[in-house]
């Protein structure tokens, strides 16, 4: 039972071990339980690696799961064409434990690719679960998009594949205007081409731009087809695509966006200048929801050595709040609560409420809903803050 509860990788490391002689006095100096969660992964394990060397190749092929392999070369510009869709493929699937997403460079481990026959870039091979050897991959015969690649491992899998629909709003000549004019929120609009090779190679990260703010009602974002309405061009001065424009919160006036075409970097710019808290990965950036101007109030607090001390740390806080910004005020209704539970239940709260809160990231991390996985991230910051002070 034990051996069954261990995910697929540590289950073929146990059996292994096992058939072996150094197994049993191994065992007999140590605790089978002990054994077993020293063979557990870390919480965070993914299966997915963007930069596989021979070594850890060798490790991923132990047949425990089935493997999707790329073999590239930097300089390639069918692999830099393809490299968006197999990161984000990769991304969205890093915690499948049936399925390994593997990137090799093949121009630096020229054996490594070799080995599977590769004689042009990219080569995407499919190795079967219970196969190891490289004559045993097949040729992956599919769509170079992440939708088609993640088809193909779905068939393979026996799942049932739904294409996603992009999250990304789409604007007109029409509709445009009245985008502009909605100065409640920040937007992003991509002025794009369908035939534009930099418009496709910007697409899938666009998308997961688009599925990272879907939740935060200050963000909006938008893309127009050129091709189809050519007014808008004129209007904006577009000269070539892709083109991002930016209109802050509180305005008309577009700015260019010219950092580079990369998730994380659209999605810094982003939050700069509309004050969010969006993590590329999915959740919130380090600090998130942590308050700096309580911090006075935070100290009081917890180092208070009676409730009369920590109402008057309450009151503080409270005094503090009236004064913030909107978002700010938000995130700090959250502290005013800690305290008012803390006061009830004694300050163990604090802790115990920061462990059992983690629990839940970890163990239910598939299943919570986006904005419940954020602001759980953000109150697990915020009583760290506590935490800091006790």
């Amino acid at each position: 039972l034990l051996l069954a509860s261990l995910p697929p990788r540590s289950r073929t490391i146990v059996a292994a071990a096992a058939m072996t002689p150094r197994f049993a006095s191994l065992a007999l100096g140590v605790p089978l339980l002990l054994l077993l969660a020293l063979l557990q992964p870390a919480p965070s394990a993914a299966y997915f690696y963007p930069e596989a060397d021979p070594k850890q190749l060798q490790s991923i092929l132990d047949g425990s799961t089935h493997v999707l392999l790329e073999f590239y070369a930097p300089w390639c510009g069918h692999c830099k064409k393809l490299a968006p869709h197999y990161q984000a493929l990769g991304e969205e699937l890093e915690d499948d434990e049936e399925v390994s997403i593997v990137m090799v460079d093949a121009d630096k481990y020229k054996q490594a690719s070799q080995k599977f026959g590769v004689s042009g870039f990219p080569t995407l091979k499919w190795m079967p679960k219970g196969k190891m050897l490289p004559g045993d991959a097949e040729t992956v015969e599919a769509e170079r998009t992440k939708d088609g690649l993640k088809e193909f491992i779905f068939k393979r899998l026996g799942r049932k594949f739904r294409k996603a629909e992009s999250l990304v709003k789409k604007v007109t000549d029409a509709s445009i205007k009245s985008v502009i004019a909605d100065t409640s929120k920040a937007r992003m609009i991509e002025f794009y081409a369908p035939w534009c090779g930099h418009c496709k190679a910007l697409a899938p990260k666009y998308d997961k731009v688009a599925e990272l703010y879907h939740d935060e009602p200050s963000v909006y974002i938008g893309a127009l087809d050129g091709d189809a309405y050519k007014e808008s061009l004129t209007d904006f001065g577009i000269k070539g695509f892709p083109m991002l424009k930016f209109f802050p919160a509180g305005s008309t006036e577009p700015v260019d966006y010219d950092g580079a075409r990369e998730v994380d970097d659209i999605v810094e710019y982003i939050n700069s200048q509309a004050g969010t808290d969006v993590s590329p990965k999915g959740g919130v950036v380090d600090g998130a929801g942590v308050v700096e101007e309580l911090s006075d109030a935070v100290e009081k607090f917890a180092k208070a050595e009676d409730d009369a001390a920590r109402k008057a740390a309450r009151a503080e806080a409270a005094a503090v709040l009236e004064k913030l910004e909107a978002k700010d005020k938000k995130n700090g209704e959250y502290y005013i609560k800690v305290m008012d539970k803390s006061i009830e239940k004694g300050i163990d709260y604090l802790a115990n409420e920061h462990a059992r809160l983690e629990k839940v990231l970890v163990e239910k991390k598939g299943s919570l809903k986006l904005p419940q996985r954020r602001s759980f991230e953000r109150r697990v910051n915020v009583l760290g803050a506590f935490k800091d002070e006790l």
